[in-house]
């Protein structure tokens, strides 16, 4: 939320975690990051420490993000998780 809030590319420095999201979807169709996914609205880096040491997980309540239209992301150093 706070990147989403600052025009420009953002770096988010992840470290050593797992990171697990513990908010349900109930609105379905929310983009300001207050329930389900994380809604990311402007250029991004999320850089992780390395594919085994940072994970983000949805925790089957939603997708992990919502990258809306014309948004880069680029995902660093992150572990990939499986379905």
């Amino acid at each position: 939320m706070q990147a989403n809030a600052q025009s420009g590319k953002d770096t988010i420095l992840l470290k050593n975690a797992v990171y697990t999201r513990s908010i349900d979807n109930s609105n379905g169709d929310e983009n300001a990051c207050a329930e389900g996914d994380l809604d990311i609205t402007d250029d991004l880096i999320i850089q992780g420490v390395g594919a085994s040491q940072s994970i983000i997980d949805a925790n089957q309540k939603d997708r992990v993000f919502q990258v809306l239209d014309g948004v880069s992301v680029e995902f660093v150093g992150l572990a990939p998780m499986e379905v």
